[in-house]
């Protein structure tokens, strides 16, 4: 009786120490995500967000090099793909809708939508910003001033 005793105690002890051990969540996503922290150093950092779906075309008109999304007031995407200098403009589902500065865009780096659908893009290589209309004609485009204020 003793030993019965004696072993049901140290199976309770072993499955309180057992318990007490940490325990680690692991969540698989298929990137990495990094941060600046205050001192100007890149640190990896938790996710912040898990993307369901990757966009590599818009019907049959693949993203070549992409450097920057904007989505639209009317829930079109907006996608500057530098590697074939170009904004492609689509769907959620993946339709094309329309493709903008083909032949004046050099490197689109950055895309922006207003609420009015006029679209204004950095251009690296230009050193420009371009502004497009909403029917995907060029407006105007700004270049580095020739003058100090």
């Amino acid at each position: 009786m003793q030993k019965l005793k004696r072993l049901a105690s140290a199976l309770v002890l072993a499955v309180i120490c057992i318990m007490m051990l940490p325990v680690t969540a692991l969540a698989d996503t298929p990137y990495v995500t990094y941060t600046i922290d205050g001192y100007g150093q890149i640190r990896q950092t938790q996710s912040a967000y898990l993307a369901y779906a990757t966009i590599t075309k818009f019907d049959d008109e693949a993203l070549a090099e992409p450097s920057d999304i904007c989505l639209s007031e009317d829930g079109l995407i907006y996608i500057a793909d530098s590697g074939n200098a170009r904004i492609v403009v689509g769907t959620p589902d993946g339709g094309l809708v329309k493709v903008i500065g083909q032949g004046t865009l050099k490197d689109p780096r950055g895309v922006y939508v207003t609420e009015n659908g006029d679209v204004y893009v950095a251009d690296r290589d230009a050193g420009k910003i371009f502004i497009f209309g909403s029917d995907g004609a060029l407006i105007n485009e700004y270049g580095k001033p020739k003058s100090p204020l």
